[in-house]
């Protein structure tokens, strides 16, 4: 139940960061549209998100948890944890100011690396540039702020780490309020990104220091675990380093592509991820601090209880979030970016996009948990040859698809390479046994009852479309959208119910005894 409780708590905070940049994607379609100035941007934007991403999900989560695990009592810190994580947060102090620096100085090289497509479009390239070197000191203060929130999650206190990103979206939305009457706005918007970062390690700084942590930056120095620390450090960044390279291959093949293309990618992405989020990253954060202390007490039939629960949950919401946003996309698309600089043809062409990115939307879920096992057990080298077979699959995958079907192929070289990794993934869990007393054959006998509930779903979608077709008022076009969600979600819900997938029990029961109090 605490997984769960914990699940639920991280699923709600980045639920509340996902309305909140709901809203700022919508007021950036609106001020910027789809063309050589949102290219620019949006690829700049990747800059920092690049190196946060990298070292955030790679180093600090699926590396450091696992060890400050080991020096904590239960989930309080003993002066042991406080000496490592005190220690590498002061080496990450210094290298990320360095790192900062370069990339400031070296923005014109990224660009080129991460968009050689806009070296033939000197507009679009020296506004990426300008705007890359503006937002890229942001790598400096995401990074500790989720350091922090790390060392938080350990503790069992979820709920900050999951809500700190809204404080970038607020950010943005402030920015943007005042951008409209500018005549280059995405320079301006620009300064939301580092705002937004101050304000986010501003926050985890003064809630670590509430719960008594002596959270400090010293001169860096050597930790008797640092060795083993880095030994682990490189595979898992190098996996998540493949993987994001995995996405940038998709931007790089974009920016050879018509301006737009790029902008198509980033807004059918934001629905595409806001599932992986809420599911996917929501169960995995908080899988991984109790398989870890589970696996230290050698019980086997928890360890396996926990995975296949956790892995069964993920793959059935998934497909559910999947087969939705495949029925769904043109009303969705339409009824939120089809307004201002972004026409109703940008909207068709971000809904075939996103319809391309749910097929391999379950897969993308299911891999948080399936590597979540991996890191768990200390192995960071797997994943990363995994990730890096599917790497080599998606250059070749976007190659060929790039040419008839242009940025819906790109999205659709993403699912299929999201397929391979998971199947190599599950096979690679069955073979080593990294869970004696879980059995491959019963999940997939609940995945396959679970993809019958769905397409009973998808059943009662196209009804709904067929029985009332989409109204022209944006007002009813919610009332429709929202009642299209909320009846496939009770019929899916309510046939994973029956099938005895998904046990709403427990959860209802304690809402119920806290309502009661």
């Amino acid at each position: 139940m605490s997984l769960l409780k914990n699940s639920i708590v991280v699923g709600l905070g980045t639920l509340t960061s996902r309305f909140l940049g709901l809203a700022r994607d919508v007021m950036l379609a609106k001020v910027l549209g789809a063309g050589v100035m949102s290219d620019a941007f949006l690829m700049a934007l990747k800059t920092p998100n690049l190196v946060r991403n990298l070292l955030s999900e790679g180093a600090l989560n699926v590396s450091v948890v696992p060890m400050l695990t080991r020096h904590m009592e239960g989930k309080t810190p003993t002066p042991a944890a406080e000496k490592f994580v005190n220690s590498v947060f002061s080496i990450l102090v210094v290298a990320l100011l360095v790192a900062a620096t370069l990339g400031v100085m070296f923005m014109p090289a990224l660009i080129t690396l991460i968009a050689p497509g806009f070296t033939q479009d000197p507009a679009r390239f020296e506004a990426a540039v300008t705007i890359g070197r503006v937002m890229f000191p942001y790598v400096l203060f995401i990074i500790l702020a989720n350091y922090i929130g790390c060392v938080l999650n350990t503790m069992g206190k979820f709920a900050a780490m999951a809500l700190m990103p809204a404080l970038l979206n607020i950010s943005f939305l402030v920015f943007l309020s005042f951008s409209h009457n500018l005549t280059t706005p995405a320079y301006f918007i620009a300064w939301a990104v580092p705002v937004g970062g101050v304000l986010q390690l501003g926050l985890m700084w003064w809630l670590i220091r509430r719960t008594g942590f002596k959270l400090e930056v010293k001169r860096p120095h050597h930790h008797p675990d640092m060795p083993v620390l880095v030994k682990r450090v490189g595979p898992a960044t190098m996996t998540v380093g493949v993987q994001l390279l995995n996405g940038m291959v998709d931007s790089i093949f974009a920016s050879l592509l018509a301006a737009g293309a790029v902008s198509y990618l980033f807004y059918a992405e934001r629905f595409y991820l806001l599932p992986v989020a809420l599911i996917g990253i929501a169960v995995s954060t908080a899988l991984l601090p109790d398989l870890s202390r589970v696996l230290q007490k050698g019980d086997t039939k928890d360890t396996a209880k926990q995975f296949s629960g956790a892995l069964v949950a993920c793959f059935a919401l998934g497909l559910a979030a999947a087969l939705g946003l495949f029925s769904l996309a043109e009303p969705i698309m339409h009824l939120v970016y089809a307004r201002g600089a972004f026409t109703p043809a940008d909207a068709d062409q971000t809904a075939y996009t996103l319809m391309a990115y749910a097929l391999g939307l379950p897969a993308v879920i299911a891999t948080k948990i399936t590597l979540t096992a991996f890191f768990a057990h200390g192995d960071t080298k797997t994943p990363l040859r995994f990730a890096i077979y599917a790497l080599l699959a998606n250059v070749v995958l976007n190659a060929i698809l790039m040419g008839p079907y242009k940025h819906v192929g790109l999205a659709l070289a993403t699912s299929m390479g999201a397929w391979m990794i998971f199947i190599l993934q599950i096979r690679s869990i069955q073979k080593r046994e990294l869970f004696p007393a879980w059995k491959l054959r019963d999940t997939m006998h609940q995945a396959v009852k679970a993809l019958g509930v769905g397409l009973v779903m998808l059943v009662v979608l196209a009804l709904w479309q067929l029985l009332w077709p989409l109204p022209e008022s944006r007002l009813v076009q919610v009332v429709w959208l929202g009642g299209a969600i909320a009846l496939s979600a009770g019929v899916y819900l309510g046939g994973l119910q029956l099938l005895g997938l998904f046990d709403l029990k427990p959860l209802v029961q304690k809402v119920v005894a806290r309502v009661k109090r």
